[in-house]
């Protein structure tokens, strides 16, 4: 089987805090339309696929766990940011798991306090 897990970007389906939202939206809305557009691309095909959204990606030692919400919900818990290591960690548990086909996952990373 053939399976492809892309990254992409929470703030495509975020709707929290407004202002912040909607000012990083318009500051990178180029890049946003390509990553709908790969999105869009991806859904519609016959592939094995997962989206994986991720918060606001930082580099600092990782945490070791994860929040992940489903497609297009807002986050409840988490640190409203990600380690690039628990990012990278995530994929890989992602990327295994035969019960997310054709699904998309946000991600951000635990509260450690």
């Amino acid at each position: 089987m053939h399976r492809i897990v892309v990254t992409s970007s929470h703030a495509l389906v975020a709707t929290r805090p407004r202002l912040a939202v909607a000012f990083i939206r318009m500051v990178l809305r180029h890049s946003y339309a390509d990553a709908r557009n790969m999105e869009a691309v991806l859904q519609r095909s016959d592939l094995d696929w997962r989206i994986v959204r991720a918060n606001r990606l930082v580099d600092k030692p990782a945490v070791g766990a994860v929040v992940r919400m489903p497609d297009g919900a807002d986050f409840d818990g988490g640190a409203h940011e990600l380690t690039r290591a628990d990012l990278a960690a995530t994929l890989l548990d992602i990327v295994e798991d035969d019960g997310l086909r054709r699904e998309a996952i946000e991600v951000t990373g635990a509260r450690t306090s």
